[in-house]
């Protein structure tokens, strides 16, 4: 499976309640993980952190919750991050990080392909992912920039995006 965001993976027996984890207070809003959902923050706390609960659930569902959630937020405040299910569209997506400057990216494929792009589209990787439907995501290569999961095993996550509006952009 291709991951959207950095893994950080934790062996322990008993994950905590909730992480405290260090963000730049320019680059808000951020999306973190409840016990039940995920929700925004609009700010860090003055000591630049964030709350991030534990969360048990599959991460296949939690990538599309995360993808699904920035997506809207995107389009309910004009962040003009998502285009037009088409090859034009696609390209746009693309050169929306590239904008940002983020010249290494990977697009992001439902299984269905629907572009029949197969591997490569205009010399970018294209990876197929389960947890995508009938959609492709642009996203840096170096998953940091947008985000991290916290893998504490057992199906049990904490995730945090921190660079929702300038690292990820949409083909639907």
């Amino acid at each position: 499976m291709t991951d959207l965001l950095q893994v950080i993976k934790i062996d322990t027996q008993k994950p905590p309640i909730m992480l405290e984890l260090p963000v730049d207070p320019s680059i808000s809003p951020y999306l973190i993980s409840s016990t039940k959902s995920l929700m925004w923050r609009d700010k860090a706390f003055p000591n630049n952190v964030v709350r991030v609960a534990i969360r048990k659930d599959d991460v296949e569902n939690l990538y599309s919750e995360v993808v699904q959630a920035i997506y809207e937020t995107g389009v309910d405040n004009s962040w003009e991050n998502s285009y037009p299910l088409s090859k034009s569209g696609l390209g746009k997506a693309v050169s929306y990080l590239k904008y940002y400057g983020i010249s290494d990216v990977e697009v992001l494929s439902s299984e269905d392909d629907l572009l029949e792009l197969g591997s490569s589209f205009n010399g970018v990787t294209v990876s197929k992912v389960s947890w995508l439907n009938k959609s492709y995501v642009v996203v840096p290569k170096d998953r940091s920039y947008l985000g991290s999961i916290t893998d504490f095993g057992d199906n049990k996550y904490a995730i945090l995006i921190h660079n929702p509006s300038r690292g990820i952009s949409f083909s639907l």
